[in-house]
């Protein structure tokens, strides 16, 4: 941005004669008194100085022109003049093109949309900037409707990023694939969630739309053009491989390959430049980035960009609240809340530090306010509500071991906190929405769409709140001599939850089967399928020990019995839905929770039948879930048998455990033993029912059989890759992305279990 500073001493200074060295040539005879400057006059306005003693008046220091008092020639007027005709109105187009520039930059920055912020008295630098821009051209006539976007300039007044602006065009697809996206109805985005508030998305009908009509052009500024390309490929993630058959095969490109190369354009280009990133339109493209590889399963690089964003923003200024540093704005016409932009940031970062176990970036909670939330909807209020929540949640599960299991009362306050959030909302707005009523109505899709979202992001909040304390009812209370009757609340909090978000997720992915809409949905069912069998396993476990302490006639008390047909049939719904969309959209992610999860459904199956539990010689089915960066868990069938294990040649601190290693023997990755080729993406999640040496990985084929092998070279260098996979490997690498780790974590640090020595006690 241009001031007064760039510019040379010449263009400032005034003449000679200003300093006390006169010319009598050049002396003129005006009325005692004058001391204005022949500029001043020109733009018919006040010229003050000052102080008395100042060479310069106020109107020439702010604009940078040479201030020439009239009692002295005003020789560049002269010379204007004396060049022909081109020059002579100089002065009065100048005069009048700043006066437009000067009316649009009052109607663009009064404050009504915040473009534009500044602490202190003192000029406008973009009327400064503009003024001097406007001076360049003299034939321009600019109007609040013709100006151009603006870019960034060399001295000499050519584009500095004009080869970059040139490939991220040249990256865009032809106008004929725009336009048939836009006829299938693929031009849908989420994106203007990250900048406008419910309250405001209300009152503007075509919320889910992305303008994608407005295509820029070659010399737009990268960063603009980078946004583009990230909206646009956002709305590829939207595409369903047989809704929109007859458009996909028309495109020049299929839609998943298109997409990812639009995004790596942007995001090499710009987004993972700092240069670009001093602007608000900078900011947008970053959480752009987050939610494409959040959408595309690739949580830890989402999380990487939000976290980034998370510094941009404070760069800015955007978490002070109440106090904000003036903002560059690349497009003018797109309102600007910094508040409310820095709330979506903090609210994705900890929604996906939730979803991996890592740490929050950001402790504020301002945006649950009285001012905050007087100025939201009540969906919005909501939001806010549930993003301090959340930090707290977040805060305990940094807490130390001892922390968490003394902090029941903590606990209490949080549920009731949500609580109260979910008591404000309407009885009707916690109906489940029928996404299919509203199948041709795009406007009320959009709406009802977040509505299902907000409620199964409120249902994983309270799930993931009382996970820690959902088996510690298992556990003997030692100082009252009976069981921890108090967390059975928790136990069927969790349940509950669980139960209501995976109602939501059939209602969601019967309607939208596309992998890439709205994928953390996806994690949450897989959290909530695991956390209502582990229920069910345990309650099985519980009834058989009652049965044993009062007598084999006396009947086990199972909470959950009356349940377990209901639940069952919905698992097995979620267990199709998952199954669909990894046939239609050969999704990693939907296959690997598909095959976990029947596994799992089997598994409850032969504990609801009462199979003789299983113990550490015998030769029972369980299941084994090879962990990356964790280690092993072993869910038996006759109840919830959790232990750690540290692979071959690592401690259980160098893979994260806490529950001590060697429980089991160590537990190979699967591989041809006759290429000793590494495992395939396919088989990265180590998860089987080992009823024989010969078991079958869900999905494995027949000819690699899971046998043991002896620790070898080859074998520790494979263990140590599967293990290990890169801490931001794509999903097709690593397709729970340590949501997993995650779960597992919470349930077994908080139950305080540290191994089971039979199916059915836990060892203290």
């Amino acid at each position: 941005m241009l001031s007064t500073h760039a510019l040379s001493d010449a263009a400032r200074e005034p003449p000679d004669s200003c300093h006390g060295i006169e010319s009598d040539t050049k002396r003129r005879k005006v009325r005692k008194g004058t001391r204005s400057c022949w500029e001043c006059k020109r733009r018919k306005i006040r010229c003050s100085y000052s102080t008395t003693s100042d060479s310069l008046c106020i109107g020439c220091r702010r604009r940078g022109t040479s201030c020439v008092r009239q009692e002295y020639v005003d020789e560049t007027a002269a010379a204007a003049s004396s060049a022909g005709n081109g020059g002579r109105h100089m002065g009065d187009r100048i005069v009048r093109v700043e006066a437009l520039i000067e009316q649009l930059v009052k109607h663009v920055g009064n404050g009504s949309n915040g473009n534009y912020t500044s602490n202190g008295p003192g000029p406008d630098p973009r009327r400064e900037s503009n003024c001097l821009a406007a001076s360049c051209s003299s034939h321009v006539m600019l109007t609040p409707e013709t100006l151009p976007p603006l870019t960034t300039t060399t001295p000499s007044g050519g584009t500095r990023y004009e080869n970059i602006s040139a490939a991220l065009h040249a990256a865009l697809p032809p106008r004929e694939d725009i336009s048939l996206m836009i006829k299938a109805g693929i031009d849908v985005s989420f994106h203007r969630l990250m900048t406008h508030s419910l309250a405001v998305l209300a009152q503007s009908p075509g919320s889910g739309k992305a303008n994608l009509a407005e295509m820029p052009e070659a010399k737009t500024h990268p960063t603009l053009l980078a946004k583009y390309l990230l909206i646009l490929a956002t709305c590829l993630q939207f595409a369903h491989p047989e809704l929109h058959a007859d458009e996909i095969r028309r495109l020049s490109e299929p839609p998943r390959q298109l997409m990812r190369r639009l995004a790596d354009t942007a995001i090499s280009l710009v987004t993972s430049k700092d240069e670009f990133l001093g602007s608000v339109d900078g900011l947008e493209c970053v959480m752009l980035e987050s939610i494409y590889q959040a959408n595309s399963g690739n949580l830890r690089r989402a999380w990487f960009a939000c976290r980034r964003a998370i510094v941009v923003a404070q760069m800015m200024g955007m978490h002070r609240s109440g106090v904000q540093q003036p903002l560059h704005v690349i497009d003018p016409s797109q309102p600007v809340d910094p508040s409310f932009i820095w709330f979506r940031i903090v609210c994705a970062d900890r929604q996906l530090c939730l979803m991996l176990g890592l740490p929050q970036g950001s402790l504020d909670v301002s945006m649950a306010t009285e001012a905050a939330l007087a100025s939201d909807s009540p969906s919005g209020r909501f939001e806010r509500k549930q993003c301090v929540i959340a930090s707290h949640i977040l805060e305990r599960n940094e807490s130390s071991d001892a922390a968490m299991n003394d902090d029941f009362a903590a606990l209490q306050e949080l549920d009731a906190e949500l609580q109260k959030a979910a008591n404000e909302m309407p009885s009707k707005w916690w109906l489940v929405p029928n996404l299919a009523s509203a199948l041709h109505d795009p406007e009320k899709t959009f709406w009802e769409t977040l509505r299902l979202l907000e409620q199964m992001l409120y249902c994983n909040l309270l799930n993931l709140l009382h996970l820690p304390y959902m088996l510690r009812s298992s556990k003997p209370d030692t100082e009252r001599g009976g069981d921890n009757y108090k967390y059975e609340f928790s136990k069927l909090a969790s349940v509950n939850a669980s139960r209501e978000l995976l109602t939501r997720f059939i209602m969601l992915r019967s309607f939208n089967r596309v992998a890439f809409s709205c994928r953390a949905v996806d994690f949450f069912a897989l959290t909530a399928a695991m956390t209502l069998v582990i229920a069910h396993l345990d309650g099985h476990r519980k009834q058989r020990q009652r049965q044993r302490q009062h007598g084999a006639g006396m009947a086990g008390i199972n909470v959950l019995a009356h349940q377990r047909n209901g639940d069952r049939a919905m698992m097995e719904q979620v267990l199709e839905n998952m199954e669909g969309v990894a046939r239609l959209s050969t999704d990693v992610l939907s296959e690997r929770s598909s095959s976990l999860l029947k596994s799992l459904l089997a598994l409850e199956a032969d504990a609801a039948e009462g199979k003789p539990a299983d113990s550490e010689i015998d030769d029972g089915q369980f299941l084994r879930l090879g962990i990356p960066y964790f280690g092993t868990i072993r869910i038996c069938r006759g109840g919830v048998v959790v232990s750690m294990e540290a692979p071959h040649g690592y401690t259980a601190d160098q893979v994260g455990g806490r529950f001590g290693a060697g429980v089991l023997p160590p537990v190979q990755p699967p591989f041809d033993v006759a290429t000793a080729m590494p495992p395939t993406p396919q088989q990265t999640q180590h998860i089987t029912r080992a009823s024989s040496p010969a078991a079958q990985l869900p999905g494995l084929p027949a000819h690699q059989p899971l046998v043991p092998q002896s620790p070898t070279a080859i074998n520790d260098a494979l263990q140590q890759q599967y293990l290990y996979p890169g801490l931001t490997a794509d999903a097709d690498d690593w397709a729970f992305q340590g949501v997993d780790m995650a779960f597992f974590d919470s349930l077994i640090r908080g139950s305080g279990v540290e191994s089971v020595s039979d199916g059915d006690s836990w060892a203290n």
